[in-house]
């Protein structure tokens, strides 16, 4: 009798866990995620060792390879990223030209191509996003999410404002002299630090602008 009841015990401990499981399953299923996942395949992308080793022979490479892909029949969109959503890109503090503040302003950044915005299907809220001829030439120009231009900005048009990626001055690894980027387009959230938790302040740059980069990722 003991054992029916211990093992019947444990059958509704086991229930209860598994009801519990598939109702946070059900609603991180229905989480908005700010973009569309479906059917999206990820690639790493290393450039073979010992060749295309300037910024522009890099950034060539990529671009053939990427050409290669959206020729492939089925392909719909294909775009280059170093990082991608929900998880976020690279943290780093970051300045306003002409705006003044005590405490530390952080962002993350991400490294993309012009399809970045098309593939993954994000909402433009305002301005515009680059072009291909905008991220060859490597121009310094930026995307910010919803969540920066609210933080940052509160009511003031942040569009043709200039930002500052503090990081991208002092990386051992990229170092780009007074990297200012000046802001084109506006896009809406999406879900940059997992599942749950709320959107960090984002900017996305043409990945081109980094020309030290050995690996991206197409998706």
């Amino acid at each position: 009798d003991a054992l029916v009841v211990v093992q019947t015990a444990l059958s509704l401990v086991l229930l209860a866990g598994a009801g519990l499981l598939m109702r946070s399953f059900v609603r991180l299923q229905q989480v908005d995620l700010g973009f569309n996942p479906d059917r999206i395949l990820v690639a790493g992308l290393w450039r073979p060792r010992g060749q295309y080793e300037t910024a522009a022979a890099k950034a060539q490479f990529f671009r053939q390879v990427l050409q290669r892909v959206q020729a492939v029949p089925g392909v719909i969109s294909a775009t280059e990223c170093r990082h991608y959503p929900p998880y976020g890109g690279i943290g780093s503090d970051i300045q306003i030209p002409g705006k003044t503040h005590s405490e530390t302003w952080r962002a993350m950044f991400r490294l993309c191509g012009e399809g970045y915005f098309p593939t993954l299907r994000l909402k433009l809220l305002r301005g515009r996003t680059f072009t291909e001829g905008e991220v060859v030439g490597a121009r310094r120009l930026a995307v910010i999410n919803q969540a920066l231009a609210t933080k940052y900005f509160g009511k003031e048009d942040p569009l043709g404002q200039r930002i500052k990626i503090d990081l991208l001055e002092t990386s051992p690894v990229a170092r780009i002299p007074n990297p200012v980027f000046e802001i084109v387009g506006v896009i809406a959230d999406a879900r940059n630090q997992g599942i749950k938790n709320t959107v960090f302040p984002e900017i996305v740059i043409p990945y081109t602008v980094v020309g030290a980069l050995n690996r991206i990722t197409l998706l």
